[in-house]
């Protein structure tokens, strides 16, 4: 099964993430509007704290 979801704010990810684990050969494509998807709130401290040296780690990116 191939699913697209379209956005990746919270629900566009959570429906990827949860058509994986209902059938892990699911293949799953988000599409977004801008040059980056959702990204890890939790994480935006750690990189102001300067733990991480840019922001783009808490992205997850494939290939």
């Amino acid at each position: 099964m191939h699913v697209v979801c379209v956005g990746g704010s919270d629900a566009g990810i959570s429906a990827g993430l949860r058509a994986r684990e209902l059938d892990p050969s699911t293949e799953v494509t988000v599409v977004v509007a801008g040059a980056y998807p959702n990204f890890s709130i939790c994480g935006i401290t750690v990189v102001v704290a300067g733990a991480y040296p840019n922001f783009s780690i808490c992205g997850i990116w494939t290939a």
